[in-house]
């Protein structure tokens, strides 16, 4: 297939962060944005006039656009038999996402979801030291901001430690435990999730997007160290419990660039027929927890909205 054509829906932060990147990949042929809300622009890139002549000109699509969005676009490329990236969350709902399921398989289009903390180099220099996570303690912190307010900060900011955590614990959920605050939305901006899986190991989730600060943390215990990352900062430290050398350890760290890397693997996948490192079913689960999640959400203070 050699370089792939590709275009982007949507021409917001992250859909130009995208064509930059893609314009800029040996392994894409970039051709432009098409995006319903900004018909000109004084970018030099391609504007297309239609979501169909975008398709037209292209073989694989990346879907920047609101998540309400993400299923009416991908199921319009899909269809047409072009291969897509869609920025998480999958789609805004587990049964939208059910749906694209149907246009996967082999032989079919590739679908990947945009979960970048699978690429987060804290993250990959993690993951073949942790061999049996016993409980996981993630916290992600977000000051105010107007991206992603459509949708629960369980969809907006949890859903990548969602993604992360069912990542590494692989045993099915016995119970969900959930609270949720409003600050400035009709909908939760601050979330605290408890799940308990049926081998045993925990998991606590914590999320908001109303904080005075950024911050990111994802916390592994196991039985013989506890791995602490800084996926912000990107850092690890790892702390062995059963050695006589008890000192902390600190694995080197290699800078990559964790969005054209997704990118990238997508376009890998395209071009020999493995999956993705975060395929549709993966989007798929992370969505169906995160709906769990919110039907399960009490909140402090109901009478807000």
């Amino acid at each position: 297939m050699g370089v792939l054509k590709v275009g982007v829906v949507g021409a917001g932060h992250m859909g130009k962060i995208h064509g930059k990147l893609l314009h800029g990949s040996p392994m894409f042929d970039f051709q432009g944005f098409y995006d319903s809300a900004a018909a000109t622009s004084d970018s030099p890139s391609a504007y297309f006039d239609s979501l169909q002549s975008l398709l037209d000109a292209s073989q694989c699509l990346s879907i920047c656009s609101s998540t309400v969005a993400h299923a009416e676009l991908a199921e319009a490329a899909l269809r047409q038999g072009k291969h897509v990236f869609i920025e998480k969350p999958i789609t805004q709902t587990a049964a939208q996402a059910q749906q694209l399921l149907n246009f996967c398989g082999p032989g079919k289009p590739v679908v990947a979801v945009g979960h970048v903390e699978r690429f987060n180099p804290a993250f990959t220099a993690a993951l073949p030291l942790i061999v049996n996570p016993r409980r996981i303690e993630t916290v992600r912190y977000a000051t105010q901001g107007s991206r992603g307010l459509d949708v629960s900060v369980v969809l907006d900011m949890m859903i990548h430690d969602i993604d992360l955590v069912l990542a590494l614990i692989q045993s099915p959920i016995s119970s969900i435990q959930a609270k949720g605050h409003r600050s400035f939305t009709h909908s939760c901006d601050t979330a605290q999730v408890s799940l308990e899986f049926e081998d045993g190991s925990q998991a606590l989730m914590l999320a908001s997007r109303a904080h005075v600060r950024r911050y990111r943390s994802l916390t592994v215990y196991e039985d013989h160290q506890t791995l602490d990352l800084d996926l912000l900062n990107h850092s690890l430290a790892v702390q062995p419990w059963k050695e006589q050398n008890q000192t902390t350890l600190y694995p080197e760290i290699k800078p990559n660039n964790a969005i054209l890397d997704e990118l990238e693997d997508w376009g890998q996948a395209i071009l020999t027929g493995k999956s993705p490192r975060v395929d549709a079913l993966a989007g798929l689960k992370n969505v169906d927890l995160a709906e769990k999640i919110i039907q399960s959400m009490s909140y402090a203070n109901p009478f807000v909205c």
